[in-house]
């Protein structure tokens, strides 16, 4: 992006239609910012507030989220007053905990997020009935996470992240997690120092945990081989690779996607600056 690009970014109002915070652009292979000019609604027009989304448009490549039926598709509303007026997709869950009735998006590539060294920033308010061992964001092939990575939930109301192996591999980012805030998870398989990480904003702040256990984290594509699963937001797949499998009730503002492992001080410094965007806890 050119620095007059980034000046008429950060000059959008907030709200449906500006763009607002501009991220760092080294590595950023995913903004999803749900403006209205990022999305369309169910016929595949121009959206207004609370339409359903059928497609959303990644901001920095030419990636996009889409959803065919009407019943799964999110819905976007225009404005949250208590979160400076931003824009946000709502995704709703089953209250039964069964898959009928989840909201959900698909990543149109296959090949988005399989790399060896990611970050992934999430403004989120997440249902605090949220049910047990449900996915958030994955392009885990199945429902035991032994391959790819997933942000998900264990305990009901939990936020954890894992990558390449479940349980060896898994973060508790935080439990309950309680909401909004902005959350990271970062990983580095492949090759040395491995890193497994996830932390969350608390005041002025961001609280880290860590994995340090590094099961079978030398594998090249987060241990997916030759499987080649595209990316979710709001479900997961079931142990035969099905979609939907169950789904978790939350308000997405904001994900941003590094193809590389930011340091803590990188990542408190996005988080700071996202915290304030969205006024956050």
């Amino acid at each position: 992006m050119s620095t007059r690009q980034i000046m008429f970014a950060s000059m959008l109002p907030n709200g449906g239609g500006g763009g607002g915070y501009t991220p760092p652009q080294a590595n950023l292979i995913g903004d999803w910012n749900p403006i209205s000019s990022n999305l369309l609604n169910s016929s595949g027009s121009s959206i207004s507030d609370g339409d359903l989304v059928s497609r959303f448009d990644d901001t920095s490549s030419s990636l996009y989220m889409d959803q065919s039926s009407n019943a799964a598709m999110p819905e976007w509303f225009e404005s949250d007053t208590n979160r400076n007026n931003k824009p946000y997709l709502r995704f709703n869950r089953n209250a039964s905990g069964a898959s009928s009735g989840v909201t959900w998006l698909q990543v149109n590539s296959q090949f988005a997020y399989d790399d060896s060294r990611m970050t992934f920033y999430l403004v989120v308010d997440y249902d605090s009935n949220t049910d047990s061992y449900t996915d958030l964001f994955t392009n885990s092939p199945d429902d035991d996470w032994d391959e790819g990575f997933s942000i998900h939930s264990e305990d009901v109301g939990s936020i954890h992240g894992s990558i390449a192996n479940w349980p060896g591999n898994d973060v508790e980012i935080k439990d309950p997690f309680s909401s909004p805030r902005v959350v990271v998870y970062k990983f580095r398989t492949g090759t040395t120092p491995y890193s497994n990480r996830g932390g969350y904003t608390f005041g002025s702040s961001v609280i880290w945990n860590s994995d340090t256990s590094t099961t079978n984290m030398n594998q090249p594509r987060q241990n997916l081989g030759t499987i080649y699963s595209k990316a979710l937001l709001g479900t997961g797949r079931n142990g035969s690779g099905s979609i939907p499998y169950y789904g978790m009730g939350f308000n997405l503002y904001r994900m941003l996607i590094y193809d590389e492992t930011h340091t803590d001080a990188e990542s408190e410094a996005i988080m700071a600056d996202l915290k304030t965007e969205y006024n956050t806890l």
